[in-house]
């Protein structure tokens, strides 16, 4: 799992062309922490309050959309967030995000504050889930291969609850077919 949060970084995408010259280029941060995500440690029916920097470093206006998303492991590891739309499940019910589209001009910045809370009766582990920029329309490729293309940003929302824990690993019967 220490892979796993080595990796809970900003999602940086390479700009993607809107027209000629420009590029999109959203930051999405975690204001206040230590790290590149948010690492809490928080004990059942406790509620803590944090603030993301929703920004457009690009060279051209643009409207984005933010939103929580459940997290998933992509294949050889690493740390991917779900698409707009996609049910909400487990930790990521814990955040009260609100979904926005935000029309973000050139250069400026806003504050997005939310909150998690830790049900009662959560038991010790590590939980993750994820709060995600995106431009709100995908920007249209041009030219013989034509792709449409989203950016993305993530910032990953671990949530440590402590006390005892006991890993464990059962391999059931093998059998072939």
């Amino acid at each position: 799992m220490s892979a796993l949060l080595g990796i809970l970084v900003i999602l940086g995408v390479p700009g993607a062309a809107l027209a000629e010259g420009t590029q999109i280029k959203l930051s999405l941060l975690a204001v206040d922490q230590p790290k590149a995500y948010f690492d809490l440690t928080m004990r059942p029916g406790e509620t803590r309050s944090l603030d993301v920097e929703i920004a457009n470093d690009g060279q051209a206006p643009i409207v984005a959309r933010t939103y929580a998303a459940d997290v998933y492991t992509i294949v050889n590891g690493g740390f991917g967030g779900r698409l707009h739309g996609e049910p909400q499940t487990g930790t990521t019910r814990w955040l009260d995000y609100p979904s926005a589209v935000l029309q973000l001009s050139i250069g400026k910045s806003v504050r997005q504050a939310f909150t998690v809370a830790v049900p009662a009766g959560t038991g010790p582990g590590e939980y993750i889930t994820s709060v995600v920029l995106e431009n709100d329309q995908p920007i249209v490729g041009g030219g013989q291969v034509a792709l449409n293309q989203v950016v993305r940003q993530a910032v990953g929302v671990v949530v440590t609850v402590p006390g005892l824990r006991s890993p464990a690993l059962a391999i059931g019967g093998a059998s072939h077919s």
